[in-house]
């Protein structure tokens, strides 16, 4: 009976964390890939956990036999619905947060819905079996944490870079038709061993069946803060990199592991002793964000990890000592899982429409503080009152967390005045004046997407990754002559520069996602290049996903088609694929020329990326702009990476090695990424 409770409670979680990065890998290409896809998807999987715990209750209430084979039912009918379809690059015009919400319930809802009824209801059934141990059955949600966090590291580790999605629906199929055989299995032995029994708790804890209504909010409580949290750090660290599966796992297993120790007795740490550690760790925090500090980007990411790792740590340590008689197994999680619903809809759903700036961060930590029972200092205790010695820490802690709002409120950048700032699906906009007032610059996140010169003389001139003297610039300049390729499709909008080389006859069309983006580009108050662009009769901005709205222009009307879209600093993967670059060699006229814009401080695209085109039969040239000397940084260039593709190395003559372009051919062994298979990790920057 316990191999197969055990069995049933491991495997069922780690199927449902396993399938978490999965879906939202699958719906990147929908919704832009914006890191925000991450943390709606992990809103709907606490949806999903809710909505199984609710369910557990329920049918815990209607006793052993109904519950058993209902569920078993359950998860028969969710193999037959199976496997699941990713999904389609179908246009959303409306609340992008809802549309993914709705494709996510559509696809993985019942499925999903059983998985989180197994993991209560197993418990409840093993709490009533009459084992040595079902007095306190909570053991085993140390090991249902321990199937989840394999399931998480098992997908960025062991199946993404080396099965496609196809292949990994099919699996995770499989899978979840042997839970179903392991959960009949454990209905039929808890069943066999034995008639219920008045099994008593463990000394120490509580007696009572019942859940005062102070211990249920503070239940609620303590599971809300450390979800909400989960939410804040994953956008704080993938809005500041990229929307990278790995940074989506991280945050989660450390809030797993955090969940997991808190229930092993033997594990437990008294959680007054955490509180110098979270004192610590916020301080750290908090002192590296008014600095600016983002490299090394390991250390960066690891010291904010660690400071939510303590906090969660601490706060599910608390929760596991509310742990009631088993009669209320079912009630206690149902509490938790309500807490962590409404932290974390209230990090990713609610924060960015309450707040411009992402100050939910600094305040969830504030709030972890606020949660612990602190110790006394015993140096203070001995100069001073036992009172502030008690309240020192917390309030040094909650000093560090008013710094870290404060500078996430005023953006850290050399810029000065902030002259508009907008937070969308998509992420946080900013547009600042430098001090001296000679240039606008627009942020996306911690990432400089683009600026201008504010003088009337020079505010016609593009800059930053689009400088006349850096590669798209001698693209343009290349190209001038050339009727052929006065027809320009720009794939990501920014500021605009890109019209700067507008002539006329030439038309523009740009294809931008984030309607906040355009807005900032066609205001004169911000940026003039729209305005300024001798095409500006011929420009056209079109709202929607670069691959949707690209498929809608005629085959073969496109002389030159520019990808220039970013998500903060993270391409999205979506537009670097197989089928992206066949879609775009369908809509480029003969002679045309493909170009990418490929820098980013964290991965090389140049490797995947030549050996997608040459698997269409394309030749690439490419050419990395280093800028790095004072006078180049004043003309107001930047380092860039911009790969070439065409049809022949005959249309690509012009960018011969005088341009600065070299000819860059696939190593072997690269693989061309698609659709289906793609391996950001590979990519890294090592």
């Amino acid at each position: 009976m316990i191999f197969f409770v055990v069995a049933s409670l491991a495997w069922g979680a780690g199927l449902l964390f396993l399938v978490q990065p999965m879906v939202a890998r699958m719906a990147l290409p929908t919704f832009g890939g914006s890191p925000w896809v991450w943390n709606v998807c992990l809103v709907f999987f606490q949806l999903i956990v809710l909505l199984g715990y609710l369910s557990a209750h329920w049918l815990g209430r209607l006793g052993g036999g109904v519950s058993r084979w209902t569920l078993v039912a359950l998860l028969l009918l969710g193999v037959v619905m199976l496997p699941f379809q990713p999904a389609t690059l179908e246009e959303h015009t409306g609340n992008e947060v809802l549309a993914l919400l709705e494709w996510l319930f559509a696809t993985l809802g019942l499925p999903a819905v059983a998985l989180g009824i197994t993991g209560s209801l197993v418990q409840k059934w093993f709490s009533e079996s009459g084992h040595r141990r079902a007095g306190d059955p909570y053991f085993l949600y140390a090991w249902s944490n321990a199937g989840s966090l394999a399931g998480l590291l098992a997908y960025p580790a062991l199946i993404e870079p080396f099965a496609g999605l196809h292949v990994q629906r099919w699996a995770w199929t499989a899978g979840y038709g042997a839970l179903a055989l392991l959960v009949s299995a454990a209905a039929w032995t808890t069943a066999r061993c034995g008639e219920r029994v008045n099994v008593h708790t463990v000394a120490g804890e509580r007696s009572s069946a019942v859940l005062s209504l102070r211990t249920a909010l503070l239940c609620m409580t303590l599971a809300a803060v450390p979800s909400a949290l989960l939410v804040g750090v994953t956008s704080h660290v993938t809005t500041g990199v990229a929307a990278l599966p790995l940074l989506w796992v991280l945050p989660l297993a450390l809030y797993l592991v955090a969940y997991a120790i808190a229930f092993v007795p033997r594990l437990v740490v008294e959680p007054r002793k955490l509180a110098v550690a979270l004192t610590v760790g916020v301080i750290l925090v908090a002192a590296s964000s008014p600095m600016r500090l983002r490299h090394p980007v390991s250390l960066i990411i690891g010291l904010h990890c660690a400071a939510f790792f303590v906090a969660a740590w601490v706060c599910h340590t608390r929760l596991a000592r509310l742990r009631p008689a088993p009669e209320q197994l079912t009630t206690f999680y149902l509490l938790a899982a309500i807490g962590g619903v409404l932290g974390g809809a209230v990090t990713a759903l609610g924060a960015p429409l309450v707040f411009e700036r992402p100050i939910e961060y600094p305040l969830l930590l504030g709030a972890a503080v606020l949660l612990q029972p602190w110790p006394r200092v015993r140096a203070v205790q001995a100069m001073a009152s036992p009172s502030l010695a008690r309240f020192l820490v917390p309030a040094l802690s909650l000093i560090a967390v008013g710094l870290l709002a404060s500078s996430v409120a005023k953006d850290s950048h050399d810029a000065g005045e902030l002259l508009h700032s907008e937070r969308t699906f998509f992420g946080l906009h900013h547009v600042r004046e430098t001090a001296a007032g000679e240039s606008h610059l627009l942020f996306h996140g911690t990432t400089l997407h683009g600026l201008q010169f504010t003088a009337e003389s020079a505010r016609h001139e593009p800059l930053g990754y689009f400088h006349r003297k850096g590669p798209i610039g001698k693209v343009f300049s290349a190209c001038h002559d050339d009727q052929r390729l006065d027809h320009v499709l720009v794939i990501g909008l920014g500021t605009g520069a890109l019209a700067a080389y507008g002539k006329p006859g030439r038309h523009f069309t740009f294809i931008e996602i984030d309607r906040e983006v355009a807005a900032i580009a066609e205001n004169p108050r911000l940026f003039t290049y729209l305005s300024d662009s001798a095409s500006r009769s011929d420009l056209r901005i079109v709202i929607g996903d670069g691959r949707q709205m690209l498929a809608r222009e005629p085959d073969a009307s496109l002389g030159l088609i520019v990808v220039d879209a970013f998500a903060s600093d993270a391409i999205p993967v979506h537009l670097l694929t197989r089928e992206a670059l066949a879609l775009e060699l369908e809509k480029l006229a003969p002679g045309g020329l493909m170009v990418f814009h490929i820098s980013n401080n964290f991965f090389d695209f140049r490797p995947p990326l030549a050996a997608t085109a040459a698997s269409l039969g394309l030749v690439t040239v490419v050419q990395r702009d280093e800028v790095t000397d004072s006078a180049a940084l004043a003309e107001g260039r930047r380092t860039s990476v911009w790969l070439v593709a065409a049809r022949s190395a005959k249309d690509l003559q012009k960018l011969d090695h005088s341009t600065g372009f070299v000819p860059l051919l696939p190593a072997a062994g690269d693989q061309p990424w698609t659709d289906d298979w793609s391996n950001l990790l590979g990519a890294l920057v090592r």
